[in-house]
């Protein structure tokens, strides 16, 4: 299992490979493909003489880029060019999954019966292929005798259970039933008065749903919903009574954390400094799990500064930063103590200190993952079939290797990057950040890369050619539009890396007759995307978390809220104050990919 290592040295390969250098150039392309260039590999390969390696090789980019037909031909002039050479039984592989793909059972089923008595680690593997060929062609029969074997045998070895719901292609039935759906149309509707700006109405609904249904798992977040409509229409010292309200009409509401740091937030607001501190430490005494303990602590920092009390200040960002390290506010936190903000300028060199840090929070793992996965017969499958391109396959034994391996952060770990190698990254990210979360001690430096994965970076560059804009930045962004799902297409239509609205693109293309399915394009999202990114970073004077809300939310929106003096002057108040969470959320977690990404990079400088 080479192809981990390979990962680690492909970045140190130049960007053009001289066509004379048949090796580099099979390299290089490699390279392309870790990326998901894939049109830009196989030109790559076409440009120098066809040698075993180089043409098995495009035969792997083939199947991925989903030319299945050009990989079967290929397939049969290999074989016929090179006989007797140790990548056949692969290619035979290629070309049996290929020969599924488009439907045709009966060739496949023939490929398939060699192969399981061919390649002995993947046999199994070969015989529920085959079975699901019988099944295709009308034999039921044959196919259920192959599945029985085969399930027999998983039983017989005592620990293969694993198999047997592959074979099957089930999810487990949960034991129980499930719970009768809570009613929650008064919530629905009391949020949509909220979004109409129709607070007077929601709280009186609201209310009025409190006082009659007292056994009800709904009341906190109806109160909480209270606050906010008071916190909307400007009350805020009414606000911060009635998020405090929220514990005392529900104990043990999962709406008394937030509750507790906005109405802290309210008196932010008010700039009343102290109030706001005793419910943010309040929130970090009675929450220290929550999500908002973190922020609690941050913005005791901010109030503390409020009240110019600097070195307490820094105190609780020490605290921060050392509790909540890869977190959004830990990074905000190495900034304040850096003695910067996010406002302003993109990043420059000499103003990313604070990113040392992730030198010292990164380890060798203690095992190989060559040696790892050798002594683990499933992920030694899997890897066979990603080296082949044969990502159905490899998917379905990931899929079942993460239902066993859910707790197990090291083998999530070489799962993520088997996924990785796959090109599946929403699932190496899934992955990746599971392992993340549980690993005990400082992460792997591998572990980090799966979880910010660099793609299409050749095409990144190329569009950022006469941009202010950083591929760090881009990477970020796609990152968290669509998790490089080139095909992604959001619930109100944005398509593509880049996630561009239809409206968006026609206006980037200056087409009258443009075509929305072009946004699927990769090049052609990055483009476009880059182009709206670089757009809305000279709009809003360099501010990189102004054009990130303005990417998410729309510019229009982010007008209105920069009416405000301290929106406009604390991007940390901006954040707080957008009142999407998605938006927030959004702004926190490209800033971090940014953050990592800049550093990942900066390693290959």
């Amino acid at each position: 299992m080479k192809r981990y290592l390979l990962l680690v040295w492909l970045f140190m390969i130049p960007a053009t490979v001289p066509a004379q250098e048949p090796a580099g150039a099979v390299q290089q392309a490699l390279m392309l493909g870790e990326w998901l260039e894939y049109d830009r590999a196989l030109d790559v390969l076409n440009a120098i003489p066809v040698d075993s390696l180089s043409q098995y090789n495009k035969i792997r980019l083939l199947i991925l880029a989903g030319d299945h037909h050009s990989a079967i031909k290929e397939v049969d002039d290999f074989i016929q060019r090179w006989p007797g050479s140790s990548l056949e039984i692969n290619c035979k592989w290629q070309r049996a999954y290929s020969l599924k793909k488009i439907g045709l059972y009966r060739d496949a089923l023939y490929d398939f019966l060699e192969l399981a008595r061919q390649d002995q680690l993947l046999a199994d593997i070969a015989w529920m292929n085959a079975g699901f060929c019988y099944q295709q062609q009308g034999q039921s029969k044959t196919a259920g005798r192959i599945f029985d074997s085969l399930a027999s045998a998983g039983n017989n070895q005592g620990n293969d259970s694993l198999l047997i719901s592959l074979l099957m292609a089930q999810p487990a039935l949960a034991s129980g039933s499930a719970p009768a759906p809570v009613r929650k149309g008064t919530i629905h509707k009391a949020n949509r008065l909220i979004s109409q700006k129709k607070y007077e109405s929601a709280r009186n609904l609201l209310t009025r749903f409190i006082r009659y249904n007292k056994g009800s798992s709904l009341l906190g977040q109806a109160q909480y919903l209270i606050g906010k409509c008071l916190e909307r229409q400007g009350k805020l010292t009414l606000a911060a009574q009635a998020y405090l309200k929220v514990p005392q009409v529900q104990s043990g509401t999962s709406w008394a954390d937030e509750a507790l740091f906005r109405a802290g937030w309210c008196q932010y607001k008010m700039k009343a400094y102290g109030l706001a501190l005793k419910h943010w430490r309040e929130a970090q005494r009675r929450y220290p799990q929550s999500d908002f303990a973190e922020v609690s602590v941050f913005w005791q920092g901010k109030a503390l500064e409020g009240r110019g009390d600097s070195l307490a200040a820094r105190e609780k960002y020490r605290e921060l930063a050392a509790k909540y390290e890869y977190t959004y506010y830990g990074w905000r936190a190495r900034e304040k103590l850096s003695g910067f903000s996010p406002s302003g300028d993109s990043l420059s060199p000499d103003r990313v200190a604070h990113l040392a840090f992730l030198d010292s929070a990164v380890a060798e793992p203690q095992l190989e993952p060559e040696s790892w996965i050798k002594n683990h017969r499933r992920f030694t499958q899997a890897s066979r079939l990603v080296d082949m391109g044969l990502l159905d396959e490899a998917a379905k034994l990931a899929e079942a290797i993460r239902k066993i391996s859910w707790n197990d952060p090291v083998a999530l770990h070489y799962l993520a990057q088997l996924y990785s190698q796959a090109g599946m990254d929403p699932q190496a990210i899934y992955c990746a950040k599971r392992s993340f979360d549980l690993w005990m001690g400082p992460r792997p430096k591998a572990l980090i890369e799966t979880l910010y994965p660099q793609r299409y970076i050749r095409s990144i560059e190329a569009s950022l050619a006469e941009s202010p804009l950083e591929t760090a930045l881009v990477l970020s962004v796609m990152r968290q539009e669509s998790k490089f799902v080139a095909a992604a297409r959001s619930r109100v239509g944005a398509r593509g890396l880049m996630q561009i609205m239809p409206k968006t693109g026609q206006q980037l293309s200056g087409l009258k007759k443009f075509k929305p399915d072009a946004l699927y394009h990769p090049e052609t999202s990055i483009a476009y995307g880059t182009r709206f990114l670089s757009s809305l970073l000279k709009q809003f004077d360099g501010s990189v978390v102004h054009s990130l809300a303005a990417y998410n939310a729309g510019p229009h929106r982010v007008k209105q809220w920069l009416k405000s003096e301290r929106c406009r002057n604390d991007d940390d108040y901006l954040i707080e104050e957008i009142p999407y969470l998605e938006t927030r959320n959004y702004i926190k977690k490209v800033m971090v990919g940014y953050y990592v990404y800049r550093w990942l990079l900066e390693e290959k400088i």
